[in-house]
């Protein structure tokens, strides 16, 4: 890769979610310093609405003088800045922690619960929990049902969103879902699947399904050390590298 390449990365559906901090995936990875430009989205794990970037000061110019998208739109609304502003520091935080921890292990758990009913699981390393379906019309039918009959909204995704013949739901957990939620959930997925006479996999064997969730303490981490995250001017610790610059709007 050339030295002269730029980095982009959109860290829409990361931030938040992954990083001894929340700040997306190469926080996690320990690659923020080699990324130049991060982006985002406030609404999502930080609760509100609007985006981010982070990145170099020439860049945050050439973003504010060039980008339509910046230059025809209204200012972000003040209590809405508060309220990512907060929801931040909280992300960050040992609260924070706690939930992403307790939200992995809710992700474990209803991958481990779906393969052990047959349900077909389409693999992945992300949260984000794909059910095949295959067909757009039975999609959509049983997400109706769930709703309808047990309560449950579980989005649909079909065509031009995914290929043609590759529709399928997707699950997304939460950290205040409980083992009940998780089991209801499983139990109306198995209904539903009978009723549409959708095909189930062979069950396999496998570990037991985690159920521990362990304590964070901040004092474990090198908060200073964090660069590039979302709102670097929250970082705790040391001063802020003056040539990051985030644009919000």
């Amino acid at each position: 890769v050339s030295t002269q390449s730029t980095w982009d990365l959109d860290e829409v559906h990361a931030v938040g979610m992954y990083g001894p901090l929340g700040g997306g995936v190469a926080e996690r990875d320990g690659c923020m310093h080699k990324v130049d430009i991060i982006q985002g989205t406030l609404g999502k794990a930080i609760g509100v609405i609007g985006g981010y970037v982070a990145a170099s000061s020439s860049i945050i110019d050439c973003i504010r003088s060039k980008a339509t998208g910046f230059i025809f739109t209204t200012s972000m609304p003040p209590h809405v800045a508060s309220a990512a502003t907060a929801s931040v520091r909280v992300l960050r935080g040992e609260k924070g922690m706690a939930k992403r921890l307790h939200f992995h292990t809710n992700v474990k758990k209803i991958k481990w619960l779906l393969r052990d009913a047959g349900l077909p699981l389409m693999e992945g390393d992300s949260h984000i929990t794909p059910l095949f379906v295959g067909d757009p019309v039975k999609c959509k039918r049983a997400s109706d049902i769930l709703l309808e009959k047990h309560g449950i909204y579980v989005q649909p995704i079909n065509y031009p969103t995914v290929p043609k013949g590759t529709e399928r739901l997707r699950i997304t957990c939460s950290p205040v879902h409980t083992e009940e939620h998780l089991d209801h959930l499983i139990s109306a997925l198995k209904d539903t699947w009978k009723e549409l006479e959708l095909p189930l996999n062979p069950i396999q064997q496998q570990e037991p399904v985690p159920i521990v969730i362990k304590e964070l303490s901040t004092s474990s981490l090198n908060i200073a050390s964090v660069k590039k995250c979302p709102f670097p001017h929250m970082a705790t610790g040391g001063s802020i590298d003056n040539k990051v610059e985030s644009y919000v709007g």
